[in-house]
């Protein structure tokens, strides 16, 4: 669930980039900032799905 609203987080900020000012900071940073936040995160998404279902056994 929480990976599912962050893609959504994600999608809804890269959608909205584009009509920042082209020099706004803000675009660069929110760049960066969503590749380290998505970095991994189907791994990590898969490790809580596998310790979940484990736990439910």
């Amino acid at each position: 669930l929480a990976a599912g609203s962050l893609r959504g987080a994600v999608l809804n900020v890269e959608i909205n980039l584009p009509y920042l000012p082209a020099d706004d900071p803000l675009r660069r940073d929110a760049t960066a900032e969503i590749q380290t936040l998505v970095t991994g995160l189907d791994d990590r998404e898969h490790a809580v799905r596998d310790a979940v279902s484990e736990r439910l056994r």
